[in-house]
């Protein structure tokens, strides 16, 4: 699925997605992400969102987006109830959506300026 083109080499942008691949500025990437406007981390240490833990958000929590977006892999998954809460609890807005749908809505937020932040996983269970 063709999601959008990439016209700023200095933005991070998803531009397709599949499930055991993601393509972000026409790079193919086959492991799960961290992916902010000006960032980009495949040092993610879980490969599903059932394996997330809120140490693993650390560094994103630390810059403070405004949204954080858990792409879950081609279906929606719900991640454990303290991952949530624990974004949540810095006033940080939280939504688990399908891995399509975040990096839609990631490029969507990221065009705007908003600072936001996905953690995007290739597959799900």
């Amino acid at each position: 699925m063709r999601i959008s083109r990439h016209d700023s080499p200095s933005v991070y942008r998803v531009n397709s997605y599949e499930p055991g691949a993601i393509t972000i500025n026409r790079q193919q990437y086959t492991t799960s992400v961290i992916l902010t406007p000006e960032s980009l981390s495949c040092d993610l240490a879980a490969e599903r969102i059932t394996d997330l833990a809120l140490q693993d958000l650390q560094q994103l929590l630390a810059w403070q987006p405004e949204m954080i977006l858990l792409g879950t892999g081609p279906t929606q998954i719900f991640p454990k109830r303290e991952i949530i809460r624990g974004i949540i609890s810095q006033e940080i807005g939280c939504e688990a959506i399908t891995t399509s749908a975040a990096s839609q809505t990631f490029n969507l937020l990221a065009s705007e300026g908003r600072r936001v932040s996905a953690v995007l996983f290739v597959c799900d269970l």
